[in-house]
C-alpha cells in the first residue's frame, strides 16, 4: 500500500513542468520564512533539494543571510544513518549517496544544538504523518533530535493526502507547509 500511494505522488509531482515546480516552491519559501518559528531558529536543518522537490537553495541562501547557521544531512550508507554537517556554501557540495548534494569534507554538528528540522518526503497528511522515500534514514534520525526541535515538511499541495499509513516508528511532522496552506496538526500536547 505505501508503495502504490509512493509511485502514484511520485509521478505526479514528477510531471509538475520546471516552472510550476519554481513558482509553488516560492510560495513556501515566503511561508517558511514567515514561521515564528522559523525566526526563533538559531540553527536550522535543511536537505538540499533535487529532482521535483521542493526547492531548498534559495532558502538556505535566505536562512544564512539572516545570520541562522545552516546544516545539512550527510548520509552514513555503511551506518544506515544521517549526520548533521554544517554548510557554509554550495561551493562545498559533491554528489553523494543517492546523487544527493552534501559537503565533501563535513563539519559535524551536534542534533542537540539543531531548533528546527525541514524534511522532504513524498506525501503527508494533515495529521503530520509523513510518508519518505523507503530507506528510514529520517526516521532513524528524527528521534535524536531534542523534543522542542520543529520539524517542518515542505510539499506540494498535491503531497497532501486525507490519510497515510503511520508505523510507531514513523515521526510526525509538527508543521507542513505547502504552496497555498499552512498545516498545524495537533499530535504535539
Amino acid at each position: 500500500m505505501k508503495r502504490d500511494i509512493k509511485n502514484k505522488i511520485l509521478a505526479i509531482r514528477d510531471a509538475q513542468p520546471g516552472e510550476e515546480i519554481l513558482r509553488k516552491s516560492l510560495q513556501i519559501e515566503k511561508k517558511l520564512l514567515a514561521l515564528e518559528e522559523f525566526a526563533k531558529a538559531k540553527t536550522v536543518m535543511f536537505y538540499i533539494s533535487k529532482g521535483s522537490e521542493v526547492h531548498t537553495r534559495v532558502m538556505i541562501k535566505k536562512a544564512m543571510g539572516k545570520g541562522k547557521r545552516v546544516v545539512v544531512p550527510v548520509t552514513k550508507l555503511d551506518e544506515r544513518r544521517l549526520v548533521a554537517s554544517e554548510l557554509l556554501g554550495f561551493d562545498e557540495l559533491t554528489l553523494g549517496a543517492f546523487g544527493v548534494p552534501e559537503p565533501k569534507n563535513p563539519k559535524l554538528v551536534s542534533v542537540g544544538e539543531i531548533d528546527l528540522i525541514v524534511v522532504p518526503g513524498v506525501a503527508f497528511d494533515p495529521s503530520g504523518n509523513r510518508l519518505g522515500y523507503g530507506l528510514g534514514f529520517y526516521d532513524r534520525f528524527l528521534p535524536s533530535v531534542r523534543d522542542d526541535a520543529i520539524i517542518v515538511a515542505l510539499a506540494y499541495e498535491s503531497q497532501v493526502l486525507d490519510e497515510i499509513p503511520n508505523e510507531h516508528h514513523d515521526v510526525s511532522a509538527d508543521i507542513i507547509i505547502t504552496e497555498s496552506r499552512v498545516i498545524r496538526p495537533l499530535h504535539r500536547g
